[in-house]
């Protein structure tokens, strides 16, 4: 069996946050940070965004390294956005 997955690199990830209160046992708050980071989204703009303080963010964002075992805000979106081809074919089926 040989699957192929073709990615456009230019485009902007779009992660559904259900997605990942699921497979990381996200709070909706948590996971909602987790997406607007993973779509390439700033600490503030997601503060903006989710009409959030900045250190709630931040705060997220610590529970969010907890649960994935990151330490870094790079290798969470790193581990956020190396599921899109699970989702992606979970999405098909």
């Amino acid at each position: 069996v040989l699957l192929v997955h073709v990615l456009d690199t230019s485009a902007t990830p779009m992660v559904a946050p259900e997605l990942l209160r699921k497979l990381f046992s996200f709070s909706a708050a948590e996971a909602s940070v987790a997406a607007c980071l993973a779509g390439g989204v700033s600490l503030a703009d997601t503060a903006t965004r989710l009409h959030l303080s900045p250190h709630t963010v931040r705060s997220h964002v610590k529970n969010l390294f907890l649960k994935t075992g990151t330490h870094q805000q790079s290798a969470l979106v790193s581990a956020v956005l190396r599921l899109q081809p699970l989702l992606a074919v979970s999405r098909e089926a």
